[in-house]
């Protein structure tokens, strides 16, 4: 694989997962940050910045333990401790890894690659962890008290669910190739986030649970998106059912999503969302162009590319609602083209924030 593309592709979705949660401890943020450009120098193999931004991030759980500990809530502190021991823990074999000498462009380099990238993303799973433990407490009961009446009905996700898609080629033998490495199945982890989109993030979910998704074929692979869920390609029903799934937009300063309207039409076209779409696998719902409330089942992964759809200059941010991102093997999505079939899809974690209506 091209670490480089790789590297990239994993440090948008991880920093974009960040953005999403609603906290306000500079701590937590900066530790984020921090995490974020191991990632970083680590792509660009620039070890000893890799290396020292590990002892930064060393530094700032063990001397900003009291302020990381006050923001997370009150109910969830032991689980708190636990999360940043492991995070020191977890921290060791990355120092270890990163501190090796190894020639460049060696097989002993491709392992430090490989050791480097398990224990980062390792490292970037708990303090994700961390950062949803200092979601207020009382952000879950605001979020679901501005979801509009006609919507109740409908299933939501009030926190965050991880779900794993799996894909083959319809041809027996066929793999997918990914840059030169041959690959049995496509198998992506995305999490899908009812903090910035409760209503979108349920609907999905529900959808997963229902098995509805299993065996469906991808009806769109163009370069640009690789969109999927149409129950009949080549038949008159393009959703499930009768449910209609609204427009779903998070912007930025704002303390809950607007619905049923683009930024566009609610006069703020210029303004930023909490869920960009700037990440190489972002997940986003699929809708009627002219009709915002039109989403249903469909959805696609974004396969973007920076110099082609800059985050705040693209046509997808304030008309589309983007509801999740993909963290684990995003890159696979190169190689997933249309009649690909979905061989499974199951929510790994997160069930017990599926609420199935109001």
């Amino acid at each position: 694989l091209d670490w480089v593309s790789e590297f990239s592709i994993v440090i948008a979705a991880f920093s974009q997962g960040y953005a999403g949660l609603p906290i306000n401890c500079k701590e937590a943020k900066y530790l984020a940050e921090v995490i974020d450009s191991i990632r970083y120098d680590t792509n660009r193999k620039d070890w000893s910045r890799a290396l020292n931004s590990c002892k930064i991030a060393g530094g700032i759980v063990s001397k900003k333990r009291k302020e990381l500990l006050n923001a997370v809530r009150v109910e969830e502190r032991a689980k708190g401790e636990a999360l940043l021991q492991e995070l020191l823990d977890e921290l060791i074999p990355l120092e270890k890894s990163l501190s090796s000498k190894e020639g460049t462009g060696t097989v002993q380099e491709r392992i430090k690659l490989d050791e480097s990238y398990n224990a980062q993303n390792t490292l970037s799973n708990t303090v994700g962890s961390l950062l949803e433990l200092m979601v207020p407490s009382d952000y879950i009961d605001k979020l679901e008290a501005a979801i509009p009446s006609e919507f109740d009905q409908l299933p939501r996700l009030l926190g965050r669910a991880k779900v794993e898609f799996t894909f083959e080629k319809p041809e027996k033998g066929q793999k997918f190739d990914v840059e030169g490495t041959l690959y049995d199945q496509a198998k992506l982890v995305m999490v899908v986030d009812g903090y910035t989109t409760p209503i979108t993030s349920g609907c999905f979910v529900d959808l997963v649970e229902k098995n509805f998704y299993q065996n469906l074929i991808v009806t769109r692979s163009d370069g640009f998106v690789v969109q999927m869920g149409d129950p009949e390609p080549d038949g008159p029903k393009d959703g499930y059912k009768d449910r209609i799934v609204p427009l779903e937009i998070f912007v930025s300063g704002d303390s809950v999503p607007t619905y049923s309207i683009t930024t566009e039409d609610d006069e703020r076209g210029y303004a930023s969302t909490v869920l960009p779409f700037q990440a190489y696998g972002a997940l986003g719902m699929a809708r009627s162009e002219f009709e915002a409330d039109s989403a249903s089942s469909q959805f696609f992964f974004l396969l973007f590319e920076s110099d082609l759809t800059p985050a705040g200059k693209n046509l997808l941010d304030g008309r589309y609602t983007e509801f999740g991102y993909t963290i684990e093997n995003a890159e696979l999505l190169k190689d997933v083209k249309e009649g690909d079939v979905i061989v499974s899809a199951k929510v790994l974690e997160g069930k017990q924030y599926l609420k199935k209506s109001k």
